[in-house]
């Protein structure tokens, strides 16, 4: 109970700032508010990157898990082809986040708030019952 009120509290605060600040910048706010993409923009400064890396990394990461997740909810492909579609977003996305950040970034990242990037595809291949 004590949970749904602050999510409901939480809600409304995110539906006021949004209309304050406009969509755009609402998107700015949330990401600068995320622990992983501020490690991101650390790291991104620390390896003299351009500024846009940090925003083109979390474009990759926000098309993953969108992947992902439609992955997930596909239940038209056996437990196997979803493990295989998870594996290459997977490789898809440590590749171009490796190209972005070049392979120390990378690593520095990964090892740090990076950690979506190599559980991007995870628990994919699981098959969710639901009870009736």
């Amino acid at each position: 109970e004590q949970q749904k009120k602050r999510a409901e509290a939480q809600r409304k605060v995110d539906e006021a700032l949004k209309l304050e600040l406009g969509p755009e910048r609402y998107a700015e706010y949330k990401q600068a508010s995320d622990y992983a993409y501020r490690e991101l923009a650390r790291v991104a400064t620390r390896y003299e990157l351009p500024k846009e890396t940090a925003k083109k990394v979390w474009a990759v990461k926000t098309a993953a898990e969108e992947q992902a997740s439609k992955l997930r909810q596909d239940q038209s492909l056996s437990t196997e082809q979803r493990q295989a579609a998870a594996k290459a977003i997977q490789a898809e996305t440590e590749k171009a986040v490796t190209e972005m950040l070049g392979e120390r970034g990378y690593k520095s990242y990964v090892n740090s708030g990076g950690y979506w990037v190599r559980n991007v595809g995870s628990g994919v291949g699981v098959r969710r019952v639901v009870s009736p």
